[in-house]
């Protein structure tokens, strides 16, 4: 059974809206000649695009791995027997001991396994280029669990809805 989800629907439904915003007011300005106007919501209107791409990508499992798809396009795969580590991970890295504030909370698949200064670095240096992520749901560990019996490392996650 293949399922797909976005990256971060949330984010990227925002920054469609800030892109669509960003792209009449550059209209409107050409209109009106204000050109400052028109370089600067035009650099808005690229940047959230951008972001748009990002996170309106989907992540697809299926029997042979974990893909990254944007539009029809296949960006990335692992299949399941390269995978070496299923880590969720928190955005939020300068928080107080024992905080509940663990920011944004992806689900990253790995072909290596990681410590925890990697996943330190990897959430510091968000996106990561070189693995797949999504964001996290109770939903999606769920479908997750289907295909990958191995253990889900954690860092910086907070209390989850579920847990190991």
């Amino acid at each position: 059974m293949v399922k797909t989800y976005i990256v971060h629907p949330l984010k990227c439904v925002v920054a469609m809206l800030t892109s669509i915003f960003s792209l009449v007011m550059t209209v409107v300005l050409i209109d009106l000649k204000a050109w400052l106007g028109v370089f600067v919501f035009g650099l808005i209107f690229s940047f959230f695009t951008g972001v748009a791409i990002l996170y309106g990508a989907r992540v697809r499992f299926d029997e042979q791995g974990v893909s990254r798809f944007f539009l029809w396009k296949r960006q990335r795969f692992f299949a399941w027997s390269e995978i070496k580590e299923i880590s969720v991970v928190g955005l939020n890295v300068f928080k107080r001991p024992n905080s509940k504030r663990t920011g944004s909370r992806y689900v990253c698949f790995w072909r290596e396994t990681m410590s925890e200064e990697e996943r330190f670095r990897v959430a510091l240096e968000w996106p990561p280029k070189d693995g797949i992520y999504m964001v996290y749901t109770p939903v999606r560990i769920k479908s997750l669990r289907r295909y990958w019996t191995g253990q889900i490392e954690f860092y910086n996650s907070g209390d989850l809805y579920w847990q190991e």
